[in-house]
């Protein structure tokens, strides 16, 4: 099967370092992989695994796909394309790919994007404008759109999410397959060998509960971290 992933920024990015990693073992799996980077594809070089498979800049004109970027995608001959995040990139490019090629749509949530957008909604608001300009011009809005990332997920086949309640609440939401896609975690450097430390070096008694989180630390992503732990922790 070939497969056209979708990254919502260069490799900078630590959902997308997740992106590149999944790529490589769909790679493994036999499958074909062709990447599109709303950034610097130059940004495989902070990976220490070189890319199996292209790595291209998402580039627009004309409010489309860029042609070099249209036609390299088309001649990759893709049946799914899978849209990292519904943000309005790349939820764009997922929407025009799948009219070029009838390839299915997936796309993956791994931060509260509702929470984004009313983050950073303000911006958009303010200027009502740009909400018709980000249609045709994806570059001009980073984060999920009203109009654009509703008809991805309209159209969308399914879903993946980092968690299980956010595999819940897409079931609930848009009545689609949810996968659970865990980021994926080298074992190698990350396992539990090391004998545990004693909780009261860090004044935690008894049945404290810890939650452990592993990404960015943009104040925007600490809900998601703390609605995906909390549920977790009240099972």
């Amino acid at each position: 099967m070939n497969i056209v992933l979708i990254g919502y920024m260069g490799l900078e990015g630590p959902g997308v370092m997740h992106l590149y990693h999944f790529a490589h073992e769909l790679v493994r799996l036999g499958h074909g992989v062709f990447v599109l980077l709303n950034g610097d594809p130059g940004s495989v070089r902070l990976m220490a695994e070189p890319p199996a498979f292209p790595v291209v800049r998402l580039e627009w004109q004309g409010g489309m796909l860029a042609p070099k970027v249209a036609g390299a995608v088309t001649g990759f001959g893709p049946q799914v394309v899978h849209a990292w995040t519904p943000r309005n990139a790349t939820a764009h490019a997922a929407l025009e790919i799948a009219q070029r090629t009838s390839a299915e749509i997936f796309i993956h949530y791994e931060d509260d994007e509702d929470y984004l957008y009313r983050y950073a909604a303000q911006d958009l608001l303010a200027n009502r404008s740009l909400t018709l300009e980000s249609i045709v011009r994806p570059e001009l809005w980073a984060w999920q759109h009203p109009l654009v990332s509703t008809t991805a997920n309209h159209f969308a086949r399914g879903f993946t999410a980092i968690c299980k309640p956010y595999v819940e609440r897409l079931q609930r939401e848009w009545g689609k397959p949810v996968h659970l896609l865990y980021p994926g975690v080298d074992l190698e450097r990350f396992h539990p060998s090391a004998p545990p430390l004693p909780r009261a070096r860090f004044g935690l008694e008894g049945k404290t509960v810890l939650s452990g989180y592993s990404s960015g630390a943009a104040v925007s992503s600490w809900p998601t971290a703390a609605r995906c732990c909390s549920m977790k922790s009240a099972r």
